[in-house]
């Protein structure tokens, strides 16, 4: 069977078997591909850099009927600098399930791939744009391009022309705002600094902007995509967490909610700092542990709950080879 060449971000990754891994990647012109890389974990292996998560780059791929093999990859981009900041790194995996959840293998994408490599890029390289308001754009953005648009001038029940001076209320399950006559106690209310920038990014697209209106958009948003998509995306409930020290945390009292890694790190515990990985925890700590000294203490002591897991699982395996 011929190769396969075509434009790609790697979605997931599961590790398989010793040395392999099995890669989803979306692609603009195939939809979401399921690919084999073979001896990618081995540290030797030309495969190993472009088996990772959000790389992106041109993939040339070994068709055996449904099945993919992977057999070389030009790499555009890995986008490195998110794993330094888990909050964005959350942001990021929100982005890949909900394309993942959304593109069928052999449908093509192009729109959502575009998309997805725009919201990666501002995540990872601008440091301007707010990680929450970002991804509130982006599951906009999303439902446009999936055919959800939203009904933001007309009432999404009886199609009357709106008046949104005063804001209004948003119907998930209807799809758009509604006028008084038509809402109900399930409808969510919006401001109209709500409304306004809804309409400018579905005009304008996924642009750096300062913190604002749409981060305070992100539940109603992703209520509203997840309903479409009749799924469940997991890590949505993580981007909403908050700091436990926020009256003393000096990130938080910032407005730097992005890099207070606390509202990760808390929510997920254990899980969280082995994710992560302890390389980014040292780091994170090096750096952002000299605005609140209480923080140190509270990673410390997940640090030493992911040893102890970690001990508690390979002693009794070590001790049974003996």
């Amino acid at each position: 069977m011929p190769s396969v060449t075509t434009q790609g971000i790697v979605l997931r990754y599961a590790n398989y078997r010793e040395h392999d891994r099995m890669l989803t990647i979306l692609s603009p012109d195939y939809g979401r591909i399921d690919a084999l890389s073979r001896g990618c974990r081995r540290p030797k292996s030309p495969l190993m850099p472009v088996s990772e998560l959000f790389v992106s780059g041109e993939f040339v791929l070994y068709q055996s009927h449904d099945h993919f093999t992977l057999t070389s990859c030009s790499l555009a981009d890995s986008f490195y600098p998110l794993r330094l900041e888990p909050y964005r790194l959350t942001c990021a995996s929100y982005m890949a399930a909900l394309c993942q959840a959304a593109v069928q293998p052999g449908q093509e994408s192009r729109g959502l791939y575009a998309l997805l490599l725009k919201g990666l890029y501002y995540l990872t390289y601008n440091a301007d744009a707010d990680a929450l308001e970002t991804t509130s754009a982006f599951l906009l953005l999303f439902a446009v391009e999936c055919g959800y648009r939203p009904r933001l001038s007309r009432c999404a029940h009886c199609r009357r022309p709106l008046d949104v001076t005063s804001g209004g209320r948003f119907d998930v399950e209807a799809g758009g705002l509604c006028c008084p006559d038509c809402s109900s106690r399930s409808t969510l209310p919006v401001t109209p600094a709500q409304i306004d920038w809804m309409k400018e990014t579905i005009l304008n697209g996924l642009t750096v902007r300062p913190r604002g209106d749409g981060s305070t958009l992100f539940d109603l948003l992703r209520r509203y995509v997840e309903s479409r998509l009749d799924t469940v995306i997991k890590p949505s409930h993580l981007l909403q967490g908050q700091c436990p020290l926020a009256p003393d945390c000096a990130l938080c009292a910032q407005g730097r909610r992005e890099t207070c890694w606390l509202a990760w790190f808390y929510r997920r515990g254990t899980t969280g700092a082995t994710a992560c990985g302890f390389g980014a925890i040292f780091r994170l700590l090096a750096r952002e542990g000299r605005h609140c000294p209480a923080r140190c203490i509270k990673l410390m002591t997940s640090l030493a709950a992911a040893c102890r897991f970690f001990l508690s699982f390979f002693v009794p395996f070590y001790n049974n080879t003996l």
